[in-house]
């Protein structure tokens, strides 16, 4: 053993040096320079203070938070969206043909409501967010060949936000139009 005076940052260190057994060195110092060690920064911490630990975990509850979450809202919106665009497509085609197919022209109308409120169910959507606008040409809808219009406006609402009278709460409006040519033998 041998000893030595080591001079860093003004501090007067009295260190040995040791050769172990696999031929490395290590160098032990007296109180006074540990003290002097711990004062200084380590590498991830301030003076004084332990290194960081766990601060892994922390910023990824908070990327969690901060960015998943809105991406999983978005998703869920633009599902919802899209199920709405299916659901004014399929509504709009089904009313035009119930008008176009019917046989008994007086309850053309009401079948058709009907469907309406079938088909929009089976999209988890409520009836009263649909609205449909009937439109023939030329404007007797019971003659044949006569062309039956049917458009489907949907609004559809954001996902998880209730709905309130004061609350703008809908993610677009979808509509769709359909068309049929009333037959001559119905």
């Amino acid at each position: 053993m041998r000893s030595c005076n080591l001079e860093q940052n003004a501090v007067r260190r009295t260190a040995t040096w040791l050769i172990t057994p696999m031929d490395r060195i290590a160098v032990r110092c007296s109180p006074e320079a540990e003290e002097a060690r711990q004062a200084q920064p380590d590498v991830q911490g301030e003076p004084g203070k332990p290194a960081e630990q766990g601060s892994a975990v922390v910023e990824f509850v908070f990327l969690v938070a901060v960015l998943l979450i809105p991406v999983i809202y978005l998703v869920v919106t633009l599902g919802q969206m899209q199920g709405g665009a299916y659901a004014t497509v399929e509504l709009a085609d089904q009313a035009a043909k119930i008008l176009a197919t019917s046989k008994q022209p007086a309850l053309a109308q009401q079948q058709a409501n009907q469907a309406i409120i079938l088909a929009a169910a089976d999209y988890g959507f409520s009836a009263e967010q649909f609205t449909m606008q009937v439109s023939c040409s030329p404007s007797d809808c019971t003659a044949p060949g006569t062309a039956i219009s049917v458009k489907i406006s949907l609004k559809v609402p954001l996902p998880l936000i209730p709905t309130l009278p004061t609350l703008h709460t809908t993610a677009a409006t979808m509509q769709s139009e359909a068309t049929q040519i009333v037959s001559s033998y119905r």
